[in-house]
């Protein structure tokens, strides 16, 4: 994929996920005790980012007796669900300059209850929601946080417990009010005006959303405008650099250009943590700057930002279409479902959902496979892609063709 693609409401399904790491292959297999005849056989892999994809054979059974000739071999591919072990610590960094509360053509609502409706920054809410969402339902993220920037920079607290909290659980509710505290971080994430300035609030203590006066008591210091990539970026390096997991990824979303600092003295990242930048409409839904926009006096671009980071920059030209693209940044992209027979050349199976599919939960697929007399080894292969590696998932069963095939005596009279 281009390093810059124009993402729009027609090609966003089309944006594969992973962007930014080195290129790899990892064949996982699963060999256990042989089962019972007619067993259920499943193979369980994870992704180099802990993402559990699952292969199952349904039919025919392991150990199955079955007739000679063409037969049918229909199975499953799960993405998501319980990883075995949940390896990344992923940010999401959100750009709360002045323009982030302009509205825009896009159709986002009013997803922060501040009375300001279709704004850029409702959109990008929207889109983190569906980002914690898709985390959660792919098992592969263990702690997740939210940035917000704009002259300054600071983390967006996302739980009730003392302190500020960056970095969470995406599922975890301790205010056990029903919702990911994430999604409450997301949503309190607004300004209010006092008098001749205006105060930012959502980085000092969780708050309910529900409640004005719960977040009118956020305050993390006055909201003083402008537009600083490099305070955006070191905020987001410093929260994942406290993070215990092994790989960290950082999503960052700006609608404008750099207009102080200097995002070159930010990345990269200590430990390493490559930045997905996403240059997205302005509040008349153009693209004015884009991954190369001119920064004032220099001060970097998202393209610069991505680079230095070993990332990606990406231009959506529709706000709208963030919550579709977040997600598949997080999961898998299932690209490819073969069966064979006796290891001979790979048979493409037809899956139940198009390919590439980049959304969790289950796909089925089937496919025909000919069986001549004697024992024959089927096999199902997935093959998946995620962060720049491609991951195969296999699943093989022994069956035995000793039974004559159907004979077709001809139309009935």
């Amino acid at each position: 994929m281009d390093a810059r693609a124009l993402v729009s409401a027609t090609l966003v399904a089309a944006v594969g996920v992973a962007l930014w790491a080195p290129a790899g292959v990892r064949l996982l297999t699963e060999a256990p005790a042989p089962p019972a005849e007619g067993a259920l056989a499943e193979a369980v892999g994870t992704t180099d980012r802990g993402t559990a994809i699952t292969v199952r054979v349904e039919a025919p059974g392991d150990g199955a007796s079955l007739r000679q000739g063409e037969q049918r071999l229909r199975g499953s591919v799960t993405i998501g669900g319980d990883s075995p072990d949940p390896r990344v610590a992923l940010a999401l960094t959100v750009d709360l300059s002045g323009s982030a509360f302009a509205p825009t053509p896009a159709v986002c609502g009013d997803a922060n209850a501040d009375g300001l409706v279709n704004t850029v920054l409702d959109c990008q809410i929207l889109a983190g929601i569906a980002a914690v969402d898709q985390a959660i339902a792919a098992g592969s993220v263990a702690r997740m946080g939210i940035i917000g920037f704009q002259r300054f920079a600071g983390p967006i607290d996302a739980s009730p417990e003392p302190g500020i909290q960056g970095l969470v659980a995406p599922d975890a509710d301790l205010d056990a009010d029903g919702y990911p505290d994430l999604h409450e971080a997301l949503r309190g994430m607004q300004r209010i005006i006092l008098g001749s300035f205006a105060e930012f609030y959502g980085g000092t203590a969780f708050a309910d959303v529900n409640n004005p006066a719960d977040l009118q008591a956020r305050n993390v210091g006055q909201w003083r405008g402008g537009t600083n990539f490099e305070a955006g970026a070191r905020g987001t390096c410093l929260m994942l650099a406290a993070a215990p997991q092994p790989l960290r990824k950082a999503i960052f979303l700006s609608d404008g250009k750099s207009s102080r600092g200097d995002v070159t003295l930010a990345v990269p990242c200590s430990p390493a943590t490559p930045f997905v930048t996403i240059a997205t409409p302005n509040r008349a839904g153009i693209l004015n700057y884009g991954c190369d926009g001119a920064s004032v006096r220099d001060w970097g671009t998202l393209q610069v930002l991505a680079d230095r980071s070993g990332g990606v920059c990406m231009e959506v030209a529709d706000e709208g279409t963030l919550p579709q693209l977040l997600p598949r940044l997080i999961t898998p992209e299932l690209r490819a479902l073969t069966v064979s027979v006796d290891g001979g050349p790979p048979i493409s199976a037809t899956p139940a959902l198009a390919l590439p599919y980049d959304g969790t939960g289950a796909v089925g697929f089937e496919a025909p496979v000919d069986l001549s007399p004697g024992p024959h080894t089927l096999c199902a292969t997935a093959t998946a892609f995620e962060d720049g590696a491609e991951t195969v998932v296999q699943r093989c069963i022994t069956v035995t063709a000793d039974r004559p095939p159907l004979v077709d005596a001809g139309p009935d009279l």
